[in-house]
Parts: C-alpha cells; structure tokens; sequence
C-alpha cells in the first residue's frame, strides 16, 4: 500500500498535469479567432432582414462556436474544470470572462438602441475581435501561469 502523503502529492501533480497539456498540442489561436468569428456573425445576423435566415445564421454560429471549443479542448488534451483549477489560472479565465463581459455587454445595448443602418454589423465586429483576439491573449497568459505552477512542482511538459 502507497504512503497517504505520497498518493496525495501525486494526486496533487497529476491534477495540476491537466491544467498544463500536452507540449506536441496543437496551437489553440486559429480556434479563438474562429470562436471570435462565429460569436461575431451571430451578432452581425441582427442585420439580415429575413427572420429565418437570420435565425439560421445564429443557431450555425452557435453551433460552430461549440464545434470549435470542443476540437480545441480535445486537441489541446486540457479540459479544465473551474472548482479545482489552481487560483492564478481560474482567475486568467475569470477575468478573460469579465473583460470581454464589459466590452460585449454594452456593445450589444448599443446595438439594440440604435437606429441606423449596420449597427449589428459593426457590433458583430467588436464581438469577434474582443472574443477571438482577447481569447488569444488570454490563452498564452493561461498557459504562462500554467507553465509557472508545472515547473515549481517539478512537473516535465511533454
């Protein structure tokens, strides 16, 4: 039987192991900037006079958004899960989540208040810069920390 205090130290590094990948991943930004993309035309179809297509397009955006999301986490060998993430990464996502939330938010309230042509269009584009390039940027900072935490417990990325 394993000493308890070594099968928690393990415990600890192979939990940690998950938030750090896999060194051969795939690159994750051309998966961001297409979430920033899709997220972005899903906001633009608030321009196209046809309900329907415009529904098309939202529900295609979603869709995609998801598509793209779950290839990069299968890529990437990381699925992190937020109640057991090591504090300096939850809070690279939370604060990713709380930026974009206060550039998109009152993007969309403009939008829906403003008269005029290609409003949505404009917000759309907003959207997939913030979503896509803020994305980006909150991936490498993410993976700067992760690295940090896997080399002070001695963990090898490979």
């Amino acid at each position: 039987m394993a000493d308890p205090k070594q099968a928690l130290t393990q415990a600890e590094r192979d939990q940690l192991e998950t938030y750090v990948g896999r060194s051969s991943a795939a690159p994750t930004w051309p998966y961001q900037l297409g979430i920033g993309i899709a997220g972005g035309s899903a906001v633009a179809s608030g321009d196209v006079e046809t309900a329907w297509l415009a529904i098309l397009i939202a529900v295609a955006a979603a869709a995609a958004i998801g598509a793209l999301y779950a290839v990069m986490l299968r890529r990437s060998g990381v699925n992190p899960r937020l109640r057991s993430m090591p504090a300096p990464l939850r809070r690279v996502l939370i604060g990713y989540w709380i930026a974009a939330a206060l550039v998109i938010g009152p993007t969309l309230i403009w939008a829906f208040s403003t008269e005029g042509g290609w409003v949505f269009t404009r917000a759309g584009a907003v959207v997939a810069a913030v979503a896509g390039f803020g994305g980006i940027l909150a991936d490498q900072i993410y993976t700067h920390f992760a690295r940090r935490l896997a080399e002070s417990a001695g963990i090898d990325r490979g």
